[in-house]
């Protein structure tokens, strides 16, 4: 599916000749569809005023990208409810919330929310992201659940990595982390 802000709509295809206009309304189609689907989501701001409907959720086997000129603004949650689901190269400015396993984010920017990404139960790869200006911490790593950042800058929150109980961070491949919180 393909999904264009400026050019779409949602009574369309979404095809790339006839664009859904929201994130939401491609989720709705890939929900009916089997097996691993992917969206292309082009650059733009995507959120309630457009008619996005949050938090946006990405069952097992869905992967946004982002592509244009730049990365596509999310103004919303974004929730990874299944596992093996994927966000690329995109700038999220509210939280994402992982409950599944294999869930990745890469080339993106989370940034601005409270609590910019929090890690309830699974666990969520970080590639060649950054997480910056969090309200109070960059990632939440809940009990028993499991963050991996690779070649990943977390800067500018309090706290840019909250571990806790037996949570499990692996940081690899020049992962800054410029202060890290563990909370037991």
């Amino acid at each position: 599916y393909t999904v264009d802000a400026s050019s779409g709509s949602d009574s369309n295809s979404g095809s790339c000749l006839a664009p859904f206009q929201t994130i939401s309304r491609a989720l709705a189609a890939a929900a009916s569809t089997t097996g691993s689907i992917t969206i292309d989501v082009d650059s733009g701001t995507y959120n309630t005023d457009l008619g996005e409907q949050f938090p946006l959720s990405l069952p097992s086997d869905v992967t946004l990208t982002g592509r244009g000129a730049s990365a596509p603004t999310i103004n919303g949650t974004v929730e990874f409810d299944g596992s093996s689901s994927d966000l690329d190269n995109f700038f999220v400015t509210a939280q994402v919330t992982v409950e599944g396993s294999n869930d990745q984010v890469s080339h993106s920017t989370l940034a601005y929310a409270t609590y910019c990404a929090h890690v309830i139960s699974g666990d969520l790869d970080l590639e060649y992201d950054t997480v910056s200006e969090c309200g109070l911490d960059g990632v939440v790593v809940g009990g028993g659940a499991a963050l991996t950042a690779t070649h990943t800058l977390f800067t500018g929150s309090p706290d840019n990595i909250a571990a806790l109980g037996d949570s499990n961070v692996t940081l690899s491949g020049g992962g800054v982390a410029l202060r890290c919180a563990a909370t037991v």
